[in-house]
C-alpha cells in the first residue's frame, strides 16, 4: 500500500495542479466555457504533463541502470561464503577470596545470611528519626556504630576539601561510611597481607618489582568518591607486597560506576591485557542515616511511610570483595565461590511502568548464564538480589523465579537485601555479590546475584562452587 501511494503522489499532485491552473486562467480570461476548453484544460493537459512525467521517470531509470557484463563461456566462480558473525570470546571465571561486609544487622556475613533465610531482619521504626508529619521514620542503621576511630582522618579531610563537597555539608555521613568500611577493608587487607609477593622475574612493565598489582573500583555516591579514596591509600601505606591502583569512571561506560557485577565482567574481559598476577578489590559504602539525608529525603517526598510505599528506607552498608582470575589463583589461598561472567541488559520499559510485570529480559540473561555454563535451572540452590521492598521489583524478581528457577520458592528463597536491610544505596550491588558467594559456599551449590536497583539496568551473575566449575 506504502509503494502505491508513493508511486501516485507525483501524478495526483500534477493532475491537481493542472486543475488548479485551468480554473485560475478561465475566471481571469472571462470567455466563453466551450466543451473543446474544458476537455484542453482538465483532461488533455494533466494527461500531457502525467505522460511527460512518466516518460522522464523511465529514461532516468535507464541511464542510471548499469548493463549487465557480457556473459561468459565459462561458468561464474561460485561467491565465498559470508563470514558468520564473529564467536562471541569465553570470558575467565574469577574466583572470589574475600568477601566482607558491614550492614545494620550485622559484621558477619554468616550471621546475616542466617537472619536473611530465617525473614527475621527487617527495618524498624526510628526513635531519633521523624518525618514531615512527625512521625517516626522507617530505618535499618547500626545504632552502634563506633566512629572514632575514623574521626581524626575526616576532620583533617575535610580541613583539605573545597567548600562546594557534599561531606562539608554533611560531615556526619562522611564518619558513618568510612566506620562501616573499616571492618571489611582490615580483612581484606589481612588476607593481602598473606599473600606471596610475585618475583621480580615475574613483573611486568609499570608493576613494581615484587609488589602484586592490585586494581581498587570504588562503589560511593557520586562526589564521595575522593573521601574514600583518600581514606584507602591510607590504608594500603602500611601494606607491603601489593601495589595498588584505582580505577577511575569511564563516561562512556556509566554503567560501570555502580554495578559491581559489571565491573568483573570488565576485568575479566581485561585479564589478557594486565600483568598475570593482577587482582581486583571493589569497594562500596554508603548511609543514609543521617539527619542531612533523612530530612533531604522527607522533603522531596521520598521516604517509605504508609501513604508512599515506594519510598526510601534510609539503610546503611559497606562491602569489599577480592577478586583475582580462577586460573591464577596465589597457592595457598582458599576461594569462597567462583564467579562467572556477568550478563546484563536494558528492559524496554521501566520495571515500575503501568502494565503487566515483564521478565523477558531476565529471563533472557538467565537462560544465557545457564546454557554458557551448561547448567539446568534445578541446579540453582539460590537468588541473592538487592531487591527492595518495591512491589514491582518484587513481582519481576518473584516472576523469574517461578517461571525459570523450579527449584526455588519465589518468596521464601529470593535473598532481598534491601528488603532486609532498607536503601544501601551505592553499596547494594557489591553487598548483594559478597552476599551470594557466602550462599554458594554454604550451600554447595550455584547461586545467580541480581542487580535489580536501577528502573530499566539490569545485571544477571552466575556462582558456582569451586569443584562444581573443575
Amino acid at each position: 500500500m506504502r509503494r502505491l501511494l508513493g508511486f501516485l503522489a507525483v501524478p495526483v499532485l500534477l493532475l491537481g495542479l493542472t486543475w488548479l491552473v485551468a480554473v485560475i486562467y478561465l475566471q481571469q480570461t472571462g470567455g466563453e466555457v466551450t466543451g473543446q476548453t474544458l476537455l484542453n484544460g482538465f483532461v488533455i493537459a494533466p494527461a500531457v504533463l502525467i505522460a511527460c512525467w512518466f516518460g522522464l521517470k523511465g529514461l532516468f531509470s535507464l541511464l542510471s541502470h548499469k548493463p549487465a557484463a557480457t556473459a561468459s563461456a565459462e561458468p561464474p566462480a561460485q561467491p565465498e561464503a559470508a563470514p558468520g558473525p564473529a564467536a562471541e570470546p569465553v570470558l575467565p571465571a574469577l574466583a572470589i577470596l574475600s568477601a566482607e561486609i558491614s550492614t545494620a544487622q550485622s559484621y558477619h556475613i554468616d550471621d546475616l545470611l542466617a537472619g536473611l533465610n530465617d525473614n527475621a531482619i527487617r527495618p524498624a521504626l526510628s526513635d531519633r528519626f521523624v518525618d514531615e508529619n512527625g512521625l517516626p521514620v522507617m530505618v535499618a542503621l547500626r545504632e552502634d556504630l563506633d566512629t572514632e576511630s575514623v574521626s581524626e582522618f575526616v576532620s583533617q579531610w575535610l580541613l583539605a576539601a573545597a567548600d562546594t563537597h557534599p561531606a562539608k555539608e554533611d560531615p556526619d555521613r562522611a564518619h558513618r561510611m568510612l566506620a562501616l568500611l573499616d571492618a571489611p577493608v582490615g580483612a581484606s587487607l589481612d588476607l593481602l597481607a598473606s599473600l606471596p609477593a610475585q618475583t621480580a622475574q615475574s613483573s611486568t612493565a609499570g608493576a613494581q618489582a615484587g609488589k602484586r598489582p592490585l586494581l581498587i573500583k570504588i562503589f560511593a555516591e557520586r562526589g564521595w568518591e575522593d573521601l574514600v579514596e583518600a581514606w584507602l591509600r591510607k590504608q594500603f601505606a602500611a601494606l607491603d607486597g601489593i601495589n595498588p591502583g584505582f580505577v577511575r569512571g569511564d563516561p562512556e561506560r556509566p554503567e560501570l560506576q555502580h554495578d559491581a557485577l559489571r565491573v568483573s565482567g570488565a576485568f575479566s574481559s581485561e585479564l589478557a591485557r594486565i600483568p598475570a598476577a593482577s587482582m581486583m578489590m571493589l569497594v562500596a559504602c554508603d548511609s543514609h542515616g543521617t539527619d542531612a539525608v533523612i530530612e533531604r529525603a522527607g522533603y522531596d517526598g521520598k521516604l517509605f511511610s504508609a501513604g508512599n510505599q515506594n519510598g526510601m528506607i534510609p539503610g546503611e552498608a559497606a562491602a569489599a570483595v577480592v577478586i583475582a582470575p580462577a586460573d591464577r589463583v596465589p597457592e595457598g589461598l582458599d576461594v569462597i565461590a567462583e564467579l562467572q561472567p556477568a550478563a546484563w541488559g536494558r528492559r524496554q520499559k521501566a520495571v515500575d511502568a503501568g502494565g503487566r510485570t515483564d521478565v523477558e529480559l531476565m529471563t533472557r540473561l538467565t537462560t544465557s548464564l545457564l546454557e554458557k555454563n551448561s547448567l539446568t535451572a534445578d541446579a540453582i540452590g539460590a537468588f541473592v538480589s538487592d531487591c527492595d521492598q518495591r512491589s514491582a521489583w518484587n513481582a519481576e524478581a518473584a516472576s523469574l523465579i517461578s517461571s525459570m528457577l523450579p527449584g526455588l520458592d519465589p518468596v521464601a528463597d529470593h535473598l532481598s537485601l534491601g528488603r532486609a536491610l532498607g536503601h544501601t544505596g551505592a553499596a547494594a550491588s557489591t553487598l548483594a555479590l559478597a552476599c551470594a558467594a557466602a550462599c554458594v559456599r554454604e550451600t554447595n551449590q550455584p547461586g545467580l546475584v541480581a542487580s535489580l536497583t536501577d528502573p530499566l539496568q539490569r545485571s544477571l551473575a552466575l556462582l558456582r562452587p569451586l569443584q562444581a566449575s573443575t
